[in-house]
């Protein structure tokens, strides 16, 4: 992948895997780095407010005086990228042979996307 698709409102990432004696491992490697990126992404554009956080520890029954507000911020921040890797789409799939197709090693490329 050497560009990125241009839709407005679409974030996405890519995912690398190195050869695999078997391509379907060399593949699923792809799409899970993919997801990963495609979450820390996510989460490092995630911004919470603190009416989310309110929200979020009325709706939990937590004593606001009692817990750690660094926690839930991270279990908000966990709870939604998780949400939306899980709706994520691949979008492209590149098998690159290396040069090594007598042997059925390669590497693959996964693109994926989510709405943001």
């Amino acid at each position: 992948v050497t560009k990125l698709p241009k839709k407005s409102g679409i974030m996405y990432a890519v995912g690398f895997a190195m050869p695999d004696t078997y391509a379907e491992r060399s593949l699923a490697a792809a799409e899970k780095k993919a997801r990963l990126e495609l979450a820390r992404t996510i989460e490092t554009k995630l911004q919470v407010n603190s009416q989310m956080i309110d929200e979020y520890i009325r709706k939990k029954g937590i004593d606001e005086q009692t817990t750690n507000r660094t926690t839930i911020v991270r279990d908000v921040v966990n709870e939604v990228s998780t949400r939306t890797v899980t709706g994520s789409k691949i979008e492209q799939v590149y098998y690159d042979n290396c040069d090594l197709m007598s042997r059925g090693e390669g590497s693959h490329y996964v693109l994926v996307s989510v709405p943001k």
